[in-house]
C-alpha cells in the first residue's frame, strides 16, 4: 500500500509509517513524497492517527530529519502547508505546544488537527492564500517599482532644483561679467591691472561660453557634463582673481570676498552635478 495519495492534488494525503517496520519505511515514504514535489506546489495532510508521537525513538526522529533535509530545496520550493491529523484533541494540544517551543526546520505553516474535515479546510485556505499572493505579487512589485521612482524623485529633486537655480543665476552673472569685460578695461579694477589686456578679452569669451554651457543641459541631457566643466572654470577664474588681488598689495578686500563667494557657489554646482552624474 502506498503512503501518498495524490488524486486530489494539490492537496496530498499521506499516511505516516507506523508499526514495527516504521523506521525501514521512512525512505519509501519520502521517495513517494518526491513525486508530489516534482508536480509542484502542494499542501500535505499527514495522517498520524496510527502513530504515538511520544513513543517515537531518537533513531527514527533522526532518520526523518535526514530524509527531510535531503529534500530541503524541493520542500522549501513546493510545500505550501502541512496539516497533521492526530488521534485526539489532547494529543493535538500537546503537539501544538511542542511546535511552539521547538524551532521548526522549515518555513511553511504547520497545524495539528483531530478532525480530517478541519485539516482539509485549513489546507484549502492555505492554498487559496498562496494563489491570491501569486496574483497580488506582480502588482506589489509594480507598486514597489513606482515607490522606488517616487523615492528617487523625492531624494533627487530637492538637490536638483537648487542646483538649477544656482546654474541659471551663475550663467546670468557670468554672461554679465563677460559683457562688462568687453566694455571695460582690466585697469578698472586696480587689483587686476596686472592681467594683460588680451587675456582679459580672452576671459570674456570663455565666460560667454561658460554661461551657455551652464544652461545647455536643460536643452539636451547629453550635454550634462558641460555644466560642471563650466562652473569649475568659473570657480578657478574667481580663485585666480583672488591670487592676483593678493599679489597686488591692494589693502581693500571687498572684491576678494565677492570672488570667494562666487567661487564657492561655482564649486558647489560643480560638486552637485558631478555627484549626480
Amino acid at each position: 500500500m502506498r503512503f501518498f495519495r495524490v488524486e486530489r492534488f494539490p492537496v496530498v494525503v499521506a499516511r505516516a509509517p507506523s508499526g514495527r517496520d516504521a523506521a525501514r519505511d521512512i525512505p519509501t515514504f519520502y521517495a513517494e513524497w518526491d513525486e508530489a514535489i516534482a508536480r509542484g506546489p502542494h499542501a500535505v495532510l499527514i495522517d498520524l492517527r496510527d502513530v504515538d508521537p511520544f513513543a517515537v525513538g531518537a533513531a527514527r526522529r533522526r532518520k526523518v530529519a535526514e530524509e527531510a533535509e535531503r529534500r530541503r530545496d524541493g520542500l522549501e520550493r513546493t510545500l505550501v502547508a502541512e496539516a497533521r491529523l492526530v488521534s485526539t484533541s489532547l494529543v493535538r494540544a500537546m503537539m501544538t505546544a511542542f511546535d511552539w517551543l521547538l524551532p521548526q526546520p522549515f518555513r511553511h505553516p504547520i497545524c495539528n488537527f483531530s478532525s480530517m474535515a478541519e485539516a482539509e479546510d485549513w489546507l484549502q485556505d492555505q492554498l487559496a492564500i498562496r494563489e491570491r499572493a501569486r496574483h497580488v505579487a506582480p502588482r506589489l512589485l509594480r507598486n514597489c517599482q513606482s515607490l522606488n521612482v517616487a523615492r528617487d524623485v523625492l531624494y533627487e529633486t530637492p538637490m536638483n532644483i537648487p542646483l538649477w537655480v544656482l546654474q541659471v543665476l551663475l550663467a546670468l552673472h557670468t554672461a554679465t561679467g563677460a559683457m562688462w569685460k568687453f566694455s571695460a578695461s582690466e585697469q578698472t579694477v586696480p587689483s587686476l591691472h596686472a592681467i594683460p589686456h588680451p587675456v582679459w578679452l580672452g576671459l570674456s569669451v570663455l565666460e560667454l561660453i561658460a554661461a551657455v554651457a551652464l544652461v545647455l543641459p536643460a536643452l539636451n541631457k547629453r550635454f550634462a557634463i558641460a555644466a560642471p566643466i563650466a562652473s569649475a572654470f568659473v570657480a578657478l577664474e574667481m580663485l585666480a582673481f583672488c591670487v592676483v588681488h593678493l599679489f597686488s598689495g591692494n589693502p581693500e578686500h571687498g572684491e576678494l570676498v565677492y570672488w570667494l563667494v562666487v567661487a564657492g557657489i561655482s564649486g558647489f554646482v560643480t560638486y552637485g552635478r558631478l555627484r549626480a552624474a
